[in-house]
């Protein structure tokens, strides 16, 4: 195995310095349909990560007990189930800070503020991808940004 570096921190940095405040990033093993998303703004420190569960995984891929339970010792929350009347209509900013949106995902909101804090994240995704979905640090994974144009 060899000790290569990941370009994921650099990917984090332009979720949050570039494009507008509708950006999101995908990385997703495709062979399983295991993913982890994330969506941040230009300017903002505010990153909200999800990490799949149940609700959108193939019933042969679903999480076991102990793997929600990893999840969680890993800092993720479990997925909100209630959605209150009226929260039709926009994206929320994050899951966990508006009682109106439900999250079918587990999910972590954090402030990312400098490389330290994107290599830590980096490290949390994929030790999320290798305890979690049993995807190891060689398995090949596709990232997707989606950088929101700006509009003058």
């Amino acid at each position: 195995m060899t000790n290569r570096p990941l370009p994921l921190p650099a990917v984090l940095k332009r979720l949050q310095t570039e494009g507008g405040a509708g950006n999101f990033l995908v990385i997703e093993e495709p062979a399983t349909g295991y993913y982890i998303q994330i969506a941040g703004s230009n300017g903002s420190a505010l990153l909200h990560l999800e990490a799949v569960g149940n609700a959108y995984l193939d019933v042969t891929r679903r999480l076991s007990p102990a793997q929600h339970n990893r999840l969680r010792q890993l800092g993720w929350s479990d997925p909100a189930q209630q959605r209150h009347p009226g929260a039709a209509g926009s994206l929320p900013t994050s899951c966990g800070s508006d009682p109106a949106w439900s999250c079918p995902n587990h999910f972590i909101d954090c402030q990312v503020h400098d490389g330290n804090d994107r290599e830590w994240l980096a490290r949390l995704i994929m030790k999320t991808f290798a305890d979690v979905y049993g995807i190891g640090s060689n398995a090949s994974l596709d990232l997707r940004l989606n950088l929101e144009e700006c509009q003058v």
